[in-house]
């Protein structure tokens, strides 16, 4: 609870609570032509919110974010050939943005010699 010296961490833990929480964002370089899955191991349980990439070379390629069983969170983002872009989601499936703890959360990469980071806003659940 809020008292004079402001809100307790453990008060903002949680996307269930009244006060706000605090986001994390999760970020992955993905470099190399063909397809690339990078894995992220969740050391608790999160949502996924949004997600978006900076381009790194003039190379493009798509991505996307998906979940341990291979189900799309975050659709097909192209990566436009052109170094410093930024390109976002579009579309985020609320059937599968929660992440338990333990599970894996992945980036697909697909196509070029796609050079991007991608960034992933989540917060606890």
């Amino acid at each position: 609870m809020a008292d004079r010296r402001g809100i307790s961490g453990r008060a903002l833990a949680r996307l269930d609570n009244t006060l706000g929480v605090p986001t994390f964002i999760l970020n992955k370089d993905i470099s190399g032509a063909g397809t690339t899955t990078v894995v992220i191991d969740a050391p608790f349980k999160f949502r996924v919110l949004d997600a978006w990439s900076i381009g790194t070379s003039g190379d493009g390629g798509t991505w996307n974010v998906q979940d341990g069983d291979a189900n799309v969170i975050v659709t097909a983002v192209t990566q436009a050939a052109s170094d410093t872009d930024v390109d976002r989601a579009v579309e985020i499936n609320d059937a599968h943005y929660d992440i338990n703890k333990g599970e894996d959360l992945g980036i697909l990469s697909v196509g070029g010699s796609l050079s991007c980071t991608v960034f992933i806003l989540c917060a606890r659940v």
